[in-house]
């Protein structure tokens, strides 16, 4: 089996600063995440609320079988 040699330097600084600026990627995405399984926000859950609607994930949830696995494929909106 052929053996496959790196030259990256794990320790050096330009690996340091991009695994820094791809972990503030990671957390920008995880807040857009937390902010789309919340609905959008405060004042747009409460605006559908207040129509007497669900959410869009509430009305998925009623439409699948308990426990059953479920991929959502595109959480956040065009153009974002």
């Amino acid at each position: 089996m052929t053996v496959l040699t790196s030259v990256l330097d794990p320790s050096g600084p330009d690996h340091r600063a991009n695994r820094e600026a791809m972990l503030a990627k990671l957390t920008e995405l995880d807040a857009e995440h937390a902010k789309a399984l919340a609905g959008g926000g405060e004042k747009y859950v409460a605006r559908h609320r207040k129509r007497g609607k669900l959410l869009a994930r509430e009305r998925i949830e009623l439409l699948l079988d308990p426990d059953t696995p479920f991929l959502e494929l595109s959480r956040w909106p065009p153009g974002q």
